[in-house]
């Protein structure tokens, strides 16, 4: 059971004035963004606050009756970096408004100012005007860093990777512009701004002191683990810093290059929770997010000694997985051809190029639906152990082009709900990964085969060429979420026709109205026959669209508004994409041959993802 030092009520003032604060690493980062932030102010500005819940310090290192050490902040970590965040916009506020006005103003402003300067940070103790660092120290240099270049306001640094801190400081200034809108001179502003300034330091809190890090694991977990919105990563952290002794800036380090990694891939899906639960399905058991670290928690434990699973090996395998997922999302073409090329069955050069550049392009699809991401545990599964498997084999194309099918037909073409492929890909994922840890190639391959067999057969019972057909129709260039859809379908076409001897970039290439939009602004075009048809419905439509380079002789701007046969034998023909060879015998398009375009592309789809 953990022990509890002390619990009282102090205010905020008082909270602030201890000279060092420092936040654990076991802690997750700093996560709220403009809506956690809102709510904040809307508690701190609201007329008779008195009480802002509860702060959980552990006090090991701080002597209490010298006042010397240091705090360490358990719970409350989210709220002090952002009443430091608000207090410190409040001061810069009060200095620029005190720039311009009259002395009694400007001195009351200064002096304001300076107080709240104090409180939150470290002073020389032989020049108390000299600045050391702030009192809140963050466990990690990078957010450090960034919180520290907030509060001296200093431009802009890193800001992908740590966009939330920024969020929070640019909406903080617009709450405060609208709090002092009303305020008709610099005057009453310093007034208001020193008078919020006062009513939040005198805001109370339960201030609940712990002695030890074991109490302050436990004090953090029994927190955060009864439905608060801490995920299921964090409280993951938080018990290996409680189990792992020896090395826990290893814990600290891999949470960072983690956070990092989801940056850059930059898919809501993927968050941290969402991560670490996608490893956890593709080698443990399939989970909801909501019973993921009891579940995690289960097999950690040393009761359960035919699951168990060490801490350390926990820390090791998250950390492959984490390299695996940046092999997915984040290596190029070049990268990939060298990943191809440790495969211990691919000899020929030309095999190894090709077959790199047609898994690219599998790999590639995967951008086009940036919210299905239930193929991962298979995708891990195999990409993380080329070495290991016979690559060259037919099934594993088979494979990687039945998960291509249900995620395009299924999750996006027909916005099936994704919850009922989760459990089913997870469990293929995870079996053909336990083969290949046994190392038995036939088993691999038969694992393989079962997986395609089970996705074919969950297409075939709910996939009809009617609903693809109904939904290819239903596309239209103008419906923003559309879009990504017509170019993978229009490119894997161009593959199906071309090959896989290059590799086709989404940037080098634009989508291409046959018939050209600009008759919607102007009703006629010279060297175009009249409209026949309804252009919002059937111009917008895959029938009328191709693809054209975004640059060079063919590019899709230099078309303009050519006519039909100038545009065939200018532009599309010479391009380098097969799938414009369609226009080649026809030397007059109007609303029929679209709509015969429509469903020649419709039967292309049926023939390539068809079940």
């Amino acid at each position: 059971m953990s022990k509890i030092t002390e619990a009282h009520d102090i205010v905020i003032e008082d909270f602030l004035g201890y000279p060092e604060l420092r936040i654990p690493m076991f802690q997750r980062e700093y996560v709220w963004d403009t809506e956690e932030i809102e709510d904040f102010w809307s508690d701190l500005t609201e007329e008779g606050i008195q009480f802002l819940g509860s702060i959980i310090l552990k006090d090991e290192n701080y002597n209490h009756t010298t006042r010397t050490g240091y705090l360490e902040i358990v719970d409350g970590q989210q709220r002090t970096v952002s009443l430091l965040l608000l207090l410190k916009t409040i001061s810069r506020r009060l200095l620029i408004l005190a720039k311009a006005r009259k002395q009694d103003y400007e001195q009351n402003a200064e002096r304001q100012a300076e107080e709240i300067n104090r409180l939150i940070s470290k002073r020389d103790r032989s020049d108390l005007t000299k600045v050391l660092s702030y009192k809140l120290a963050l466990p990690n240099s990078g957010d450090n860093q960034v919180f520290k270049d907030i509060l001296d306001g200093n431009p802009a640094n890193n800001k992908k990777v740590y966009k939330n801190f920024y969020a929070v400081q640019d909406k903080l200034e617009e709450l405060f512009d609208i709090y002092l809108a009303d305020k008709k001179n610099s005057e009453k502003r310093i007034e208001a701004l020193i008078s919020l300034k006062n009513s939040i330091l005198d805001i109370k809190v339960i201030e609940v002191l712990v002695p030890t890090d074991e109490d302050a694991y436990m004090i953090f977990e029994a927190v955060n683990d009864r439905g608060a919105d801490l995920g299921a990563a964090e409280l993951l952290k938080n018990h290996l810093f409680a189990h792992i002794k020896e090395n826990q800036k290893a814990i600290q380090d891999e949470w960072q290059k983690i956070r990092k990694t989801l940056a850059q891939i930059n898919r809501r899906s993927v968050d941290l929770t969402g991560f670490l639960r996608y490893y956890w399905i593709g080698k443990y058991e399939h989970l909801s997010k909501r019973s993921l670290f009891k579940g995690i928690k289960k097999r950690l434990s040393p009761k359960t000694p035919g699951i168990h699973v060490t801490p350390s090996i926990i820390l090791k395998e998250i950390s492959l997985f984490r390299e695996v997922l940046e092999r997915i999302f984040l290596s190029s073409l070049d990268d990939w051809r060298t990943l191809f090329d440790s495969s211990n069955d691919l000899e020929d050069d030309r095999q190894i190029q090709r077959r790199a550049h047609e898994w690219f392009s599998y790999k590639r699809n995967l951008d086009y639906f940036p919210k299905s991401i239930q193929y991962l545990p298979i995708y891990t599964a195999i990409i993380g152990n080329l070495n290991k498997i016979k690559i060259s084999n037919k099934s594993f194309v088979e494979l990687f082009l039945a998960v291509e099918k249900i995620n395009f037909l299924y999750s996006y073409l027909l916005q099936k709900p994704t919850n009922r492929i989760d459990k089913m890909l997870s469990g293929i994922g995870r079996d053909i990964l336990a083969k290949i840890e046994l190392g038995n190639h036939d088993e691999i391959q038969k694992s393989v085969q079962i997986g395609v067999s089970v996705i074919k057969k969950f297409l075939k019972d709910n996939i009809k060429k009617r609903d693809i057909d109904e939904a290819i129709t239903a596309l239209n260039y103008n419906k923003s979420a559309d879009k990504s859809i017509i170019n993978f379908i229009l490119i894997n076409l161009e593959y199906s026709k071309g090959g896989y001897g290059r590799v086709l970039v989404l940037e080098d290439l634009t989508l291409e109205h046959v018939y050209p939009k600009s008759v919607e602004k102007k009703g006629k075009i010279k060297g175009w026959p009249a409209l026949d048809f309804d252009y919002a419905e059937l111009g917008h439509s895959l029938g009328n669209l191709t693809l054209l380079p975004s640059s060079g002789p063919q590019a899709n701007g230099s078309a303009r508004e050519d006519s039909f046969k100038i545009k065939r034998d200018k532009y599309l023909l010479p391009s380098a994409y097969s799938i414009n060879r369609y226009f080649q015998n026809i030397s007059y398009w109007n609303g029929k041959e679209i709509s015969k375009r429509l469903k020649y592309i419709k039967t292309s789809v049926w023939k390539r993802w068809g079940v």
